[in-house]
Parts: C-alpha cells; structure tokens; sequence
C-alpha cells in the first residue's frame, strides 16, 4: 500500500500531510499528497483503549512510512478528537480507555 507514495515525488521529493480523525470507534489516519490532494491513502481502521496506545499506532505508521519513504517530509497535520472540551481538555465521550 505505501509503495505508491514513491509515484508522489515531486522535485524528487516526497511531501506529505497527515490527518487523523480519533472517536470513540477508533481512530482513522489519511495521508495525503502536499502537492495533489487528490491523491490520498487511508488507513485500516485501528482500535486504541488508551493515549498510549493511539501514539504506539501512530508511531508504527511514521515507521512504515520511513521505512518506504526514507526522505519524505510531512508539511502538516491535524487531528480532529469528537467530544466537549472542559478545562482546556478535549472529553471524549465513548472513549473506552484511560487518558494515559
């Protein structure tokens, strides 16, 4: 699947961004090309119980990535969490697991 992250290079490099939509089900990843954002790859579905767990995926996401791209560069990210925000905290409701 990553393999075809070789055919964004542009000006021999290739830039990517990277979105990540976290929700009680689980949490959806997308990179997408910086310089067509036509061109995107979604991830499978992962499941998390705890931060640790969502930035344990995460980071073997960044690895595979590195591994087929070494020379990539990410130009941006966000990510969106579903809930009400209290105390400068994003609460989210149907979250399973522990903030840690």
């Amino acid at each position: 699947m990553l393999q075809q992250l070789n055919a964004w290079k542009t000006q021999g490099k290739v830039k990517i961004c990277v979105g990540v939509d976290l929700g009680g089900s689980g949490i959806r990843t997308r990179i997408s090309n910086a310089y067509n954002k036509d061109q995107f790859l979604d991830f499978p579905h992962m499941k998390a119980k705890s931060t640790k767990e969502l930035i344990n995926s995460l980071m073997n996401i960044q690895s595979s990535i590195t591994k087929t791209v070494p020379t990539y560069e990410s130009c941006g990210a966000a990510i969106a969490v579903a809930g009400p925000i209290k105390n400068d905290k994003v609460v989210i409701t149907n979250w399973p697991g522990n903030p840690e």
